[in-house]
């Protein structure tokens, strides 16, 4: 008897999604270091456009993560309309704000205030009070995430409660990348480092992880297809 517990995710179709959306993110991540190259001349002029500098808003890394966002809302949206279960509605929307903080930046427009009138410019070591607040405001929001979705599945069924759990943690690992690496890109210790491998590290790591966060969407609505005929196989009475 396999030890695996059951989660309704498809992993097959995790990975399959996952090669496709890797092979995306690698492909960009070589544009940029072609982009970092020819800024020194060692690589074709064309690769200087904006488009392939995954540092910048509105590039080719920019636009992919907006569809992945887009992807992930859809697939928790279709979860929760065949599941009738709360806590996709709540991913659904998990990935709407995300894509919307992406986007408008607005973790950067809330660090900068609360850098200003709440922290009275301490900085912790990080180069600016807004560095600090950032960080506290992504603790501050993950914390409340955490609790939230602790109440959404303190009763759901076990397989209903690590697929949440799984799909929670991978929504929110893009900004383990986003918003820590980009804090630590500002501390004396980031100085000795490469500012290239440093964006790559940040950029990169973040749209993998949300690569990885879009193929589990994707596993979990194909699973859905499977909700609706195992509940009308089962005998009256009995309910997963």
């Amino acid at each position: 008897m396999s030890g695996r517990k059951p989660v309704l995710i498809e992993w097959r179709w995790v990975g399959v999604a996952l090669a496709v959306l890797l092979a995306f993110d690698v492909t960009d991540i070589a544009f940029y270091a072609g982009h970092v190259l020819s800024l020194h001349g060692l690589a074709p002029g064309w690769l200087q456009t904006k488009l392939f500098d995954i540092n910048r808003e509105f590039g080719l890394v920019e636009d992919l993560e907006y569809g992945k966002s887009l992807v992930c809302a859809v697939a928790m949206g279709l979860c929760a309309r065949r599941r009738r279960e709360i806590v996709f509605v709540a991913l659904a929307a998990l990935h709407i704000w995300l894509a919307a903080d992406n986007a408008m930046a607005l973790h950067e427009r809330i660090g900068r205030v609360l850098g200003e009138r709440l922290l009275g410019g301490a900085t912790l070591g990080l180069e600016r009070p807004a560095d600090l607040a950032q960080v506290v405001f992504f603790g501050t929001i993950g914390l409340m995430l955490i609790a939230l979705f602790a109440v959404l599945l303190r009763r759901a069924p076990p397989p209903l409660a690590r697929t949440g759990v799984i799909l929670l943690a991978a929504a929110a690992s893009p900004g383990l990348f986003g918003v820590f690496v980009d804090a630590f890109r500002a501390t004396p210790a980031a100085v000795p480092l490469s500012e290239t491998a440093l964006i790559i590290l940040e950029d990169g790591g973040e749209t993998v992880m949300l690569s990885l966060a879009t193929a589990l969407c994707i596993g979990c609505l194909r699973h859905s297809r499977t909700w609706g005929r195992s509940r009308v196989a089962e005998p009256a009475g009995v309910r997963a």
